[in-house]
Formats: structure tokens, sequence, C-alpha cells
């Protein structure tokens, strides 16, 4: 992956069609990067993005330009995913600042495991996450669920197995 285009002073853009794209947002997000979605298409530098295109702007950032700059070269180069470097706001189809691209937030993520739950599969989805695509994972075992505190999660994912004990609402 590389960047695509000469260094940008306005946004970026990548797809959400390689392997590693929730990789390379998740590194963004970690760094403090203000990361968005695209729930429209939209074509920008002569290019098409389809819905659920990342977008993020170089402005209002916790970093500098130019170390935002280096900091996609190299998550890109170490993800494989192109990023594209867009200079302007034109666009046609969905407008950049429209309401149709929306704030994301960095992910938290627990699993169910423990009685009654695919071991396998549990050890599958983890190291998918916290091996390949760097995203950091909580166990919860299954038996402490009920009583867990699961406010600081975004996503709960639940593998294979039996939930019969799970009693959250």
């Amino acid at each position: 992956g590389t960047i695509v285009g000469e260094k940008s002073s306005y946004a970026y853009a990548f797809q959400w069609d390689n392997y590693n794209a929730a990789k390379l947002l998740y590194n963004l997000q970690s760094k403090g990067i203000i990361c968005k979605v695209a729930l429209s298409s939209f074509n920008a530098e002569g290019k098409m993005f389809e819905e659920g295109t990342i977008v993020f702007s170089v402005k209002n950032q916790v970093i500098s330009e130019q170390k935002l700059n280096e900091l996609i070269y190299a998550l890109s180069n170490e993800t494989g995913v192109d990023v594209y470097s867009l200079q302007s706001g034109y666009t046609t189809g969905v407008n950049l600042g429209s309401p149709e691209i929306v704030n994301l937030t960095k992910p938290k993520i627990a699993i169910l495991s423990g009685s009654g739950v695919s071991s396998y599969d549990v050890g599958e989805t983890w190291h998918l996450f916290d091996t390949r695509l760097d995203i950091p994972v909580s166990r919860i075992d299954i038996d402490e669920f009920n009583s867990s505190d699961l406010s600081s999660y975004t996503t709960v994912v639940m593998v294979n197995g039996f939930y019969g004990k799970v009693d959250k609402k």
C-alpha cells in the first residue's frame, strides 16, 4: 500500500475492500485520528469511492500535517492498503461535509467464552482481531456476563455456542 497522489492538506480516503482496512482504521484511531465513513458513494480526484469508504481530514487532528502524512505512509505500507490523497472537497455524489459522512467510534471489543462456547471459534476470532488486525479484544466468561459492566464496550462478539445463561437486556 501507498499514498496515491500528492501529499494532501485537505483529506485522505481509503476503501473498505482490503482485508487490512480494519487494521489501518484501528491504528489511525489509536493515534487519535478522527475518522469518518461514507454512507453513500462519491467521486473525487477522478476516482469512484464506494459506500463504506473511510475519510479523514488533515486539519483538526491531534498531530501535525507532516506527522499525519508520515503516519499514513507508514501504515499504508505496513497494511498494504492504498490511501488516496484528496486535494479538495469538490466531489460528485455525496459531499464530504454532508451528513452522509459520519464519525466513527474506535471499537472496544469483548468476546464471550467459557462453558458452552466453542473454544476453537473464540481462539480463531481472538487471533483474527488481536494478531492479524492489531485490535485488542477482552474476554468475558459467559458465567460472569450477566454481572459484567458492558458500558465501555462498543461490540460484544458471540461465536458458535450455547448462550442460554445470557440474560443481558
